[in-house]
């Protein structure tokens, strides 16, 4: 029975589009969904009163009410109390329907406004222009030797805004607006080589310093995205690490960037360690005798797929030497402000997956981009459930271009898995330094299989780890269930190809629950049928014009009649005043002249009966007042 309530109130909910923004910032955007919502949750205080002021005045239709009699019955429910109040609710359901055909303006409130196009970018001013740090928080540790070079952790320690133009300052915005401001790093100017301080616009970040202070500096800058919604974020740098002879990879100066999850999982990182050996580096011998490694701006990418539409957490840190006696520095800039055309470290992305229990071979695909003067090493592919590997497959079935696949066969997962399982694709390229090859390693998860939910009774599918489009493997875009589908995903656009549709089958019914949506140009059915792995995507009518049809909404009402009625009528003695579906406690009888004839209270009662022997021939208006203030009113010609 539920079922039947909540599609009916979506349905009437997906009537309407979606509001729509102008001009606006990220700010403004979460501000005006603050206000949609609170407004939405208000506006049910409105529907409650919609829905008791008009529960007398329907019914519901008898078809609906058989038909919820007999699914109560069928499941052995025969109490008529029981039977009773399940009716009720039905109705109040009904009336919700109703509220939104009536008053059509309200449905926007329950419509999550559309991200706009200009604020489609994860960050705000990712250039730091003007001085802003663009709700970045900065956190500078000062403690003694001894970190691990990459693994150290983030630094922990409160500082205060940023310095600006101070170059000793182990955090400072560079701003060409303000004093103080040098166009070259001035390390590298004193030995003629000119690094611009801002790559862009009129700021940039600088963290760290080349302050020897034989302290070991860890100095971090993050901020939190309460959505991801871009697939990559990229960022230039511009990066100078003393290399110290005698000096162990771990114990060399280091920069890291990375972005954690909402649980402070690592989604994705980077990290450069002082290494001649990276051709990323330029070098310089300074008069101590020590090398400086600097690379020039460069850019990067970092991949956040697997958590598009969740909360993310972008995190730079920059450490000096693990022996204290060296240090290092990095100037960030256009973070996500600009498209990397050729990350220095290349790119590795797999495609969202999504699968419940496979029992056929499918695919996991994804793209890479490989780093400048470099070729494609090693790729493959782990099977993961938590940090355990279970399964390895050594190389892609496919390599097209930049697009590769891999093929797993669910004997992989080992027999009768349980539980959660995640691809992890892991990439080395080979860069050519002219003195010789270096490696970069990359890897990054994504996808999801199920062995928890295997045919079982139901299946409720949320954005954005249930999106798919029409471009998955078969495998991942059919789902059956031997009960119901609630589905709150989006399916997405495809090729446009007939047969190539996703299609969700179930024994009893598919519901579409706020937030689900099968964008234009995208292929999607839905029908009643048990577990069979018989999925038949049902096409279109060929001679539709696929023009966008909007189903009128049925309701399941039927507005109680509550006419006066008045008999005989024409009379010269008595009538009878009747309502049907009332009860009236007055009456009012008011000559064709407007004056009042007869203002007489009685009993609650729906019929009446009057004498009106007494009034001259003519034509009257009698009303009758209901118990709740009602009027209804009916013309009485008096013989």
């Amino acid at each position: 029975m539920e079922k039947k309530l909540i599609k009916a109130l979506i349905g009437c909910l997906f009537l309407y589009s979606f509001s729509v923004l102008g001009q606006t910032s990220e700010e403004e955007y979460l501000a005006a969904e603050k206000v949609r919502m609170e407004q939405s949750e208000a506006n049910e205080a409105d529907i409650d009163i919609f829905i008791t002021t008009n529960l007398p005045n329907y019914n519901l239709t008898q078809s609906r009410i058989d038909e919820v009699t007999n699914n109560l019955l069928s499941e052995g429910i025969t109490s008529t109390s029981e039977i009773s109040a399940a009716l009720l609710v039905v109705k109040k359901f009904e009336l919700r329907k109703l509220y939104f055909t009536t008053y059509p303006n309200k449905a926007s409130l329950y419509n999550a406004i559309p991200i706009p196009v200009e604020i489609q970018q994860i960050c705000l001013n990712g250039g730091f222009n003007n001085n802003s740090v663009a709700g970045y928080t900065f956190r500078s540790d000062v403690g003694p030797p001894g970190f691990n070079g990459c693994l150290t952790p983030a630094a922990i320690a409160n500082t205060p805004v940023p310095a600006t133009n101070n170059f000793n300052s182990r955090i400072t915005r560079i701003s060409s607006i303000n004093g103080g401001y040098q166009i070259n790093d001035p390390t590298l100017a004193a030995f003629n080589v000119n690094i611009p301080t801002i790559l862009t616009g009129n700021g940039s970040i600088r963290l760290n310093n080349m302050v020897a202070d034989n302290t070991v500096n860890v100095t971090t800058m993050r901020r939190v995205f309460p959505v991801i919604n871009q697939g990559f974020l990229d960022f230039n740098f511009s990066l100078i690490l003393e290399n110290p002879g005698g000096h162990t990879l771990a114990e060399q100066p280091f920069f890291r960037a990375r972005v954690l999850d909402v649980n402070g999982n690592v989604v994705d990182n980077i990290c450069i360690v002082s290494n001649p050996a990276n051709c990323l580096f330029n070098s310089v011998v300074q008069p101590t005798g020590t090398p400086l490694l600097y690379t020039g701006w460069v850019c990067a990418r970092l991949n956040v797929q697997s958590i598009l539409g969740q909360q993310g957490t972008v995190e730079f840190t920059i450490g000096d030497c693990g022996l204290s006696g060296h240090q290092g520095y990095v100037y960030i800039d256009n973070v996500c402000g600009a498209t990397c055309p050729n990350p220095a470290f290349g790119s590795i992305n797999l495609n969202p997956l999504n699968i419940n229990c496979p029992s056929t071979p499918f695919q996991v695909c994804g793209t890479y981009q490989t780093p400048p003067n470099s070729i494609l090493g090693a790729l493959t592919l782990d099977i993961m459930q938590g940090t355990n590997i279970v399964g390895t497959i050594n190389s892609p079935t496919q390599i097209t271009g930049t697009t590769f696949c891999f093929t797993v066969d669910p004997n992989l997962y080992g027999n009768n898995p349980t539980g959660n399982y995640t691809f992890q694709v892991n990439v080395t390229y080979n860069v050519n330094c002219g003195a010789g090859i270096f490696q970069y390693n990359s890897s990054t998860t994504n996808g999801t299989v199920s062995f928890n939910n295997c045919c079982l009774p139901n299946a409720i599918l949320l954005s954005p780890n249930d999106n798919v489009t029409n471009l998955f493997p078969l495998a991942v875009r059919n789902l059956e269930r031997s009960d119901f589908i609630r589905a709150s995903n989006i399916i997405g656009i495809g090729d446009n190809v007939i047969q190539n549709g996703v299609v969700y089958h179930a024994g009893n019914f598919v519901d579409l629950m706020p937030g689900f949506d099968a964008i234009t140009g995208s292929q999607f059915a839905a029908y009643p049928q048990g577990c069979t792995q018989n999925f038949v995507y049902r096409q279109p009518n060929p001679n539709s014009d696929n023009s966008e049809i909007i189903e009128p909404l049925e309701i399941n009402l039927v507005k109680i009649q509550k006419e006066l009625k008045i008999y005989p009528n024409p009379s010269n003695s008595f009538i009878d005043l009747m309502i049907k579906n009332d009860i009236f406690n007055k009456i009012i009888i008011v000559g064709i002249d407007g004056k009042i004839v007869l203002d007489k209270t009685i009993e609650p009662t729906t019929t009446f009966n009057l004498d009106i022997s007494r009034y001259a021939s003519g034509i009257y208006i009698v009303n009758v007042i209901s118990n709740d203030g009602r009027q209804y009113s009916q013309k009485l010609i008096k013989n």
